[in-house]
C-alpha cells in the first residue's frame, strides 16, 4: 500500500492570512472616495488571499468558505455606512417621507423644509442632515419612491432605520 505524497508546506495559511488582512485593511480606511488607491490595493490583497484559498482547499470546501463568508459580511455591512455614495441619505429620508406624508410629499417639499412640515424628530435625523442638495426636491420616479418607501417602512418595522 503506498500513501500518496503530501506537500509538507501549504499556502492556505498564507492565503488566509492575506485575505482577512485584505480585507481588515479595507475596514480600517476612513473613506473610500479619498484612498481610493490604499482601498483598490487591499481589496487586491483580500483577492489574492481568497483565490489562494480557492485553490488550495478542496471544492465542498472551498463552496462552504465563499458561501459563509459572503453571508457574515453581507449581514456584518448591514450595519455599516455607505461607503461610496451619499445619496443613499436621501433615498432614506424619501422613502421615509413617502411612508409618512404620502407619495406626493417627495413632489412637493424639498428635504431642506423638512422641519416646517412639522416632521416627528425621527424623519429629521443623521440620514436628513447628510442630504446632498437639501433644497431641490426629488428627482426619482415613483416606482423609486415606492421602492424607497417599502425599504424605508421595512427597515423602521425591523429596527433598522435602512434596508438600502
Amino acid at each position: 500500500m503506498t500513501r500518496s505524497a503530501t506537500p509538507a508546506w501549504s499556502p492556505a495559511p498564507l492565503a488566509l492570512l492575506a485575505w482577512v488582512a485584505g480585507l481588515a485593511l479595507s475596514l480600517s480606511l476612513d473613506d473610500p472616495r479619498l484612498r481610493f488607491e490604499a482601498h483598490l490595493g487591499a481589496y487586491a490583497l483580500a483577492t489574492l488571499g481568497w483565490w489562494g484559498l480557492a485553490r488550495s482547499a478542496p471544492s465542498g470546501r472551498v463552496l462552504t468558505l465563499v458561501v459563509g463568508a459572503a453571508v457574515v459580511l453581507r449581514v456584518w455591512a448591514l450595519a455599516l455606512p455607505p461607503a461610496f455614495s451619499e445619496d443613499v441619505f436621501r433615498y432614506v429620508y424619501e422613502g421615509r417621507l413617502v411612508w409618512y406624508l404620502g407619495p406626493g410629499a417627495p413632489f412637493a417639499h424639498p428635504p431642506a423644509a423638512g422641519p416646517g412640515l412639522g416632521l416627528p424628530p425621527g424623519l429629521l435625523d443623521e440620514a436628513w442632515l447628510r442630504i446632498n442638495h437639501p433644497e431641490i426636491s426629488t428627482i426619482y420616479p415613483p416606482l423609486a419612491q415606492l421602492t424607497f418607501a417599502l425599504a424605508g417602512g421595512l427597515g423602521e418595522l425591523f429596527g433598522g432605520g435602512h434596508l438600502l
